[in-house]
């Protein structure tokens, strides 16, 4: 009488399958939602500091000892870099998604699972991690 009701083994499976792929469709809509949101404008990350392989700031070209490696996805690099632009202390940003800038990080902390931002003096060699703000960050790097 209610055979007709119960589904046979293949139409579980299929069911299973169609809401696994719609499941995986809204989880990839998402995703690129998120992505898509991380900026405001593109180019721009948050903070409105521009997002390059390497960025010089405070109208410095070229030689300032300060580097900054990070992401603008994080949001304690945006804030280290807004904390260098107030405070008017020139530095370089050094987008740590390239894998060259990665590289280049990786040497100076001696461990490629440390974490972002990290804050490099290029005359001094030293380096912190995480943030800290400007003016304590300069008399702890030189």
């Amino acid at each position: 009488m209610f055979s007709h009701y119960i589904m046979k083994n293949g139409d579980k499976q299929l069911c299973y399958l169609l809401m696994c792929f719609i499941a995986g469709c809204l989880f990839c809509k998402l995703a690129r939602m998120v992505n898509t949101c991380s900026s405001k404008k593109p180019g721009v990350g948050r903070g409105n500091v521009p997002i390059s392989r390497t960025t010089e700031h405070a109208g410095q070209s070229g030689g300032s000892p300060y580097v900054v490696y990070g992401t603008m996805r994080c949001p304690y690099t945006v804030k280290q870099l807004d904390s260098f632009t107030e405070s008017g202390i020139p530095f370089e940003f050094k987008d740590t998604t390239q894998k060259d800038n990665a590289n280049e990080m990786i040497s100076i902390t001696d461990n490629p699972n440390s974490g972002v931002p990290v804050t490099a003096n290029t005359q001094t060699k030293k380096f912190r991690t995480g943030f800290m703000p400007a003016n304590e960050l300069m008399s702890s790097l030189n």
